[in-house]
């Protein structure tokens, strides 16, 4: 979360679509619920 700000300014400097890093930190969002959820349905 520290680095976001830097990712999302570059983000906007290299495309022309805006809500680019909108749809970046809703991915990694689910990225992490889905890989809690992993985490905890595999047998250990």
């Amino acid at each position: 979360m520290f680095v976001w700000p830097f990712i999302d300014s570059l983000i906007r400097r290299k495309t022309r679509f805006q809500e680019a890093s909108v749809a970046v930190g809703i991915l990694a969002v689910i990225t992490i619920i889905g890989l809690t959820v992993w985490e905890a349905a595999v047998a250990h």
